[in-house]
């Protein structure tokens, strides 16, 4: 330093605040903690590492509910995990580890689910949203949809939840509780990050005739264009919405 004031400033220094640690030293994040439903999960495990364990608070075993969550984390999400490390945003590289914590094989997901459509995630409207052909319980073929992004912005556009055994209605009361929640969560430190409308599992989209509506949030900004990391790119054959419309447009609004 060539200021003697800088010096002196420095040296009646008492506290230094810095980024969290395990960003700033590692520029890694683990997901230490899960509400689904109502109910908490921790998750054990340190790092980019996929030998930890998802156990409830209460000791109870692990709902069926569960699953539908941890395909949100694996299939919407660019992040792709190699030799312990990850390609992509650390944040996409915690859910993908906590998804292969809780049994999820997510390049075999991904290579039997591929992307058709996407919605990029845009500080704008603060979420991202993929689709993918499915089979629901019918045995029809489907379009079901995958979103994960901030809390407030997903409960916002939510009207029903999966609770333990049915889809409820979220309702006033499920509101409040889920703000509390994420509330708490945030005083204790932990970052918010809500997958497919608080956990439900993705919206089903049947497949028909090409509509008017374009795939983005009615309002929003048209999304910006960028390259993911050439590990996660998707096969051949994907699209992105920003630039196609898709079959069903008008019913994911």
């Amino acid at each position: 330093m060539k200021r003697l004031a800088s010096v002196e400033t420095l040296g009646s220094t008492s506290q230094i605040c810095t980024d969290k640690t395990g960003t700033l030293t590692l520029n890694q994040m683990t997901a230490r903690e899960m509400l689904l439903a109502g109910r908490r999960f921790t998750a054990s495990g340190e790092g980019y590492q996929t030998d930890g364990r998802i156990r409830t608070t209460d000791g109870s075993p692990l709902p069926g509910t569960l699953n539908h969550a941890l395909l949100a984390m694996a299939l919407c999400s660019d992040a792709v995990l190699r030799d312990g490390d990850v390609v992509g945003d650390p944040t996409e590289g915690a859910l993908v580890v906590l998804a292969e914590k809780g049994g999820i094989d997510v390049a075999a997901l991904r290579a039997e689910r591929p992307r058709i459509l996407e919605i990029p995630f845009d500080s704008d409207y603060k979420f991202m949203a993929t689709f993918h052909r499915w089979t629901d319980d019918q045995h029809e073929e489907v379009v079901r949809c995958f979103v994960k992004g901030a809390p407030d912005v997903l409960s916002a556009r939510a009207d029903r939840y999966l609770g333990e055994s049915a889809v409820v209605a979220f309702d006033a009361a499920a509101q409040t509780r889920y703000e509390q929640a994420n509330g708490g969560a945030g005083r204790a430190g932990h970052a918010g990050d809500g997958c497919r409308r608080g956990g439900l599992p993705g919206r089903r989209i049947r497949p028909g005739p090409r509509s008017e509506g374009h795939a983005r949030p009615a309002g929003a900004r048209r999304p910006r264009r960028y390259r993911r990391p050439a590990a996660s790119r998707s096969a051949p054959g994907h699209r992105r919405v920003s630039r196609r419309r898709y079959p069903g447009a008008d019913d994911h609004r």
